[in-house]
């Protein structure tokens, strides 16, 4: 490994997959499924009986901080506008309370929304079609 900061260390083996999120969410092992957003990371982990199944990044709100900590998908919708911000598309929408969505959109890499939890459209249609469902607890943290 090089600590010369204009080269970067590539493992010889590629079957190592770096952790993001908690393999294990002791939180979430009492619930069939349960969401974990981390804002920092731009992250959100999908967890079914406390495992880690899935992990998708996201796009987060720039100019405020997420007033929800803990949610529940209260519903979902294939097909849905904001009504805040000049009928912008929500599609594949779960509605996680106020005026808060984790929809698909535009992934960056970085917070970009005006404080919903965007999905690159492939994983929002996962996560809307194969395994959300109202009632889903979650919990956001920073």
């Amino acid at each position: 490994m090089s600590t010369d900061k204009d080269k970067m260390f590539v493992p010889l083996d590629y079957s190592i997959e770096p952790k993001i999120l908690p393999e294990f969410l002791t939180g979430a092992a009492n619930h069939e499924k349960y969401i974990l957003i981390d804002l920092r990371q731009q992250y959100l982990g999908l967890y079914e009986w406390g495992e880690l199944k899935h992990c998708f990044p996201i796009s987060s709100g720039t100019y405020k901080r997420m007033p929800i900590k803990n949610f529940v998908v209260l519903r979902m919708d294939q097909v849905h506008n904001s009504t805040k911000y000049d009928q912008a598309p929500m599609d594949h929408a779960l509605h996680i309370g106020l005026d808060y969505f984790i929809h698909e959109g535009i992934v960056p890499g970085y917070p970009a929304s005006h404080g919903c939890i965007r999905l690159f459209p492939l994983h929002a249609r996962f996560l809307f079609y194969d395994w959300a469902k109202p009632g889903i607890p979650g919990k956001i943290i920073n």
